[in-house]
C-alpha cells in the first residue's frame, strides 16, 4: 500500500490533534490509576476513558447522527447558518 502525499486539510488536522489529546489524557489517567491503586483514581480513569471514547466516537463523528455537534435532536444535519448550535 502506497502512502498518499496529498496535503491534510485544516479540519482533518484539528480532528487528529483532538484525537491525540484524548489519547494522551486516557494514557495519563490510566497510568495514575495503575500507580496509586486507589479506588478513586480507578473510578476516575474508568469515567475519563468512557468520556474520551464518547467524544471521539459519538460527538466528533460527522457520520454519526447522534452527534449533537453535527445533527439536531431529530437526527437532521445542522446547517452552517443554524443558530441552535
Amino acid at each position: 500500500m502506497k502512502k498518499s502525499d496529498s496535503p491534510v486539510s485544516a479540519a482533518e488536522k484539528a480532528r487528529r490533534d483532538r484525537v491525540f489529546m484524548w489519547t494522551v489524557f486516557v494514557i495519563i489517567i490510566n497510568a495514575v490509576s495503575l500507580v496509586t491503586k486507589l479506588w478513586v483514581f480507578q473510578a476516575a480513569a474508568m469515567i475519563g476513558t468512557t468520556y474520551a471514547l464518547y467524544k471521539i466516537v459519538v460527538w466528533d463523528n460527522k457520520k454519526n447522527r447522534y452527534s449533537r455537534k453535527y445533527y439536531n435532536w431529530a437526527g437532521h444535519a445542522l446547517d452552517k447558518n443554524d443558530s441552535s448550535k
